[in-house]
C-alpha cells in the first residue's frame, strides 16, 4: 500500500452465518487497507464471500466480529441511524443489482444522492457518455447504459469511498473498460475505490489485488504496475 490516508481499515473480519442448525463460516479473519487515491480488487469466484464481504465494509451487513473503520470512525459502533446517515455522506455503493428505481428517470435516480443537484447529475451521466439519456428512464437503457448510470449514481455525491460488486458483470469489452477507467480517474482525484471481481483485466487499473477463496485471503496479491498511471 501507499502511504496515503488511509481511508476504510477492515480488521480481523468474520462472519458467519447459522444453516439449518449449523453454522457456515462465509468470512475468517480477513484484514485489510484502502487508502485515498487508490484502488483495492478482491478477486474469487462466486461464493467465495466477496459480496458479504463488501456488504460489511459497506455498513450495510453487520460481521459477526471485527472492526470496519471508515476514515477513523468505527461504522458498527454508531447506532443504526447514525450509521444510516454516515453511510449515504461517505460511502457510494454500486450494486450487482444496480437498483435503480424504474419510475424515476435517470436525473432524478442520480439526484436520489445527497447533495446532488440537477447539473452535477446531468454532469456525471455526460461523463459517462449517457448525456442524451437524462430524461429516460432505466427500463428504455440496454444493460450497459443502465450499469453506467449505476455508477454515476454511486459517484455523484463524490464520496470518500467507491464499492463496487463485480461492476462489469456481463458487459461487454467496451463498456467493461469505461467502466473501469471511471474508477481510476476517480481514485486519481483522490477517492478510495474498493471493487469486487473475477476479471482479471482489473489489474489493469488496480493499485493491489487481493484474492479470496471459501472466505478467506488465499493471497495478500501483488501491487500491480504502475502503467495506468502513466
Amino acid at each position: 500500500m501507499s502511504n496515503s490516508t488511509t481511508v476504510l481499515e477492515i480488521d480481523r473480519l468474520s462472519h458467519v452465518y447459522p444453516t439449518r442448525g449449523r453454522a457456515v463460516q462465509v468470512l475468517n479473519q480477513i484484514s485489510f487497507e484502502v487508502a485515498a487515491s487508490s484502488i483495492l480488487a478482491v478477486r474469487g469466484e462466486s461464493g467465495s464471500g466477496k459480496t458479504t464481504l463488501l456488504m460489511a465494509c459497506g455498513a450495510m451487513q453487520r460481521p459477526t466480529s471485527g472492526v470496519v473503520k471508515l476514515n477513523g470512525q468505527d461504522l458498527f459502533a454508531l447506532t443504526a441511524r447514525q450509521r444510516a446517515r454516515y453511510r449515504a455522506n461517505h460511502i457510494g455503493y454500486l450494486f450487482q443489482t444496480l437498483e435503480l428505481v424504474p419510475y424515476l428517470n435517470l436525473v432524478d435516480n442520480l439526484r436520489m444522492a445527497r447533495g446532488v443537484t440537477r447539473l452535477c447529475a446531468i454532469s456525471w451521466l455526460e461523463k459517462l457518455g449517457l448525456g442524451e439519456r437524462t430524461s429516460h428512464k432505466p427500463e428504455m437503457l440496454s444493460h450497459g447504459q443502465r450499469q453506467r448510470a449505476a455508477l454515476a449514481r454511486a459517484l455523484a455525491h463524490e464520496p470518500a469511498l467507491l464499492i463496487a460488486d463485480e461492476p462489469t458483470g456481463n458487459l461487454d469489452e467496451k463498456n467493461s473498460q469505461l467502466v473501469f477507467e471511471t474508477m481510476r480517474a476517480y481514485a486519481d482525484g483522490g477517492g478510495a475505490v474498493l471493487v469486487a471481481t473475477h476479471e482479471s483485466r482489473v489489474e489493469e487499473v488496480a493499485d493491489q489485488v487481493l484474492e479470496i477463496k471459501d472466505g478467506v485471503l488465499v493471497s495478500k496479491g501483488r501491487e500491480t504496475n504502475e502503467s495506468h498511471r502513466s
